[in-house]
Order: structure tokens, then sequence, then C-alpha cells
């Protein structure tokens, strides 16, 4: 996926036929002032793979457009033991 077709997806300007939104604007963390990160997962449907859609968004100047990259991810599922008081 390149870079203009992952800045589509956010703008949800795609092919519903095409990708199928599975996360969207999951929270990565705080950048700085007014800036944090977020990334959105989408199934491309003619490959069955998932790519990741990292972005940047500012509350007072909105998405980055320059700063969105994109990746195929594939998803891991961990399971995890916690062990708590009776």
């Amino acid at each position: 996926m390149d870079e203009q077709t992952a800045l589509n997806m956010l703008r949800e300007d795609y092919l519903y036929s095409e990708y199928e939104a599975v996360e969207e604007w999951v929270d990565d963390g705080h950048q700085k002032h007014d800036i944090t990160s977020y990334y959105s997962i989408f199934l491309r449907k003619r490959d069955n793979t998932f790519w990741k859609v990292c972005f940047l968004y500012s509350y007072s100047h909105g998405l980055d457009e320059y700063g969105v990259r994109a990746f195929e991810v594939e998803k891991k599922e961990v399971k995890t033991v916690e062990w708590v008081s009776k």
C-alpha cells in the first residue's frame, strides 16, 4: 500500500469492496504538545492481507498528511496469565 492509498483510507475515500476497516483511530501515544500518534488496521480483501496505517493528528491542525505510513502486518494472538488475589 502506498502513502496516497493510506491517506485515502484515513479520509474514508476508498472502495469498501476492496478494503475493510478492522480497527480505526487506535491511540498509539502522545508525541508533543497537542500531537498524538494513531494507527488504523485495514484488511485488503483481494489477497487477505492486513495493513497498519500510522499517522499523527493535531487537535489544532488536524491530520498530518505528510506523516502517514503504511506497512503490512499480521495478527499474533498472545495469551497472558494473570494471578489475582482470592
